[in-house]
């Protein structure tokens, strides 16, 4: 964890945890760790190791993201995917009620999901068996795996896409750069090269990221976090990774 000037960087968790997601009241985080989803307790930012629990045990399971209203755990999963191919499934916040949401093995991946302020929606990225291999379009669906709507159409890799906090802007990473677009795919507009990981502030005012300054990038070894206004500006270094050779 760090404080959003940059100061009081500390560590809450030890090991190969990835992929944190808050819970809206704050008091817990999920994440994945070996292809299994777990939560865990924030208790005056350190994480109580004593109290995580284990939410998947089947298949390999990635990206989790906590509803807004705190009940529901959305996440991509392999499980009863004859092929290996990850869909997008939901969970309750226990691990209990495991339902897929989406599902088309015959044209591609469904991951990453994402969802709006007021837990109606849930963006995320879809893979087409039309594109190339690596291309990937960012789309919405409702809370139960309907309404689908894609919002590009680039036949390009695109991923980690978020809401805003009032649900009018997703910003989301394409081919190194961030990019942000009205939540009905309109008004798309570059906000940064060399980003990756955008993360909204819960005002909707700031997002955080990852960039990196070389073009050999790494996220393991020059990948930093940054900070910015929602429009791009006020770009701010808040973590420095180790010096290169």
């Amino acid at each position: 964890m760090i404080n959003i000037d940059g100061k009081n960087s500390h560590l809450i968790l030890k090991g190969n945890d990835i992929n944190a997601d808050w819970s809206s009241d704050g008091k817990w985080i999920v994440y994945e760790v070996g292809a299994q989803i777990y939560k865990a307790p924030v208790i005056n930012d350190v994480v109580d190791i004593l109290k995580i629990k284990q939410l998947t045990f089947e298949g390999r399971n990635f990206f989790p993201a906590w509803s807004p209203d705190g009940k529901w755990i959305a996440y991509d999963s392999n499980k009863d995917s004859p092929n290996g191919m990850n869909f997008i499934w939901k969970m309750r916040s226990d691990g209990s009620g495991k339902i897929r949401l989406a599902y088309e093995p015959k044209k591609g991946e469904i991951r990453e999901p994402n969802w709006s302020p007021d837990g109606n929606s849930i963006v995320h990225i879809r893979y087409s068996a039309d594109f190339n291999t690596d291309a990937s379009e960012i789309c919405i669906m409702d809370q139960n795996g309907n309404k689908l709507k894609c919002l590009t159409f680039n036949d390009v890799m695109e991923n980690n896409p978020k809401y805003s906090a009032d649900g009018t802007k997703i910003v989301f990473w394409l081919s190194g750069v961030l990019w942000i677009m009205d939540s009905d795919g309109n008004n798309l507009k570059k906000l940064i090269n060399n980003g990756n990981q955008p993360c909204w502030s819960p005002d909707g005012k700031k997002i955080a990221y990852i960039s990196w300054t070389d073009k050999g990038y790494s996220p393991q070894n020059n990948g930093t976090l940054w900070i910015m206004d929602a429009d791009g500006n006020n770009k701010r270094q808040l973590t420095y990774g180790p010096k290169q050779n």
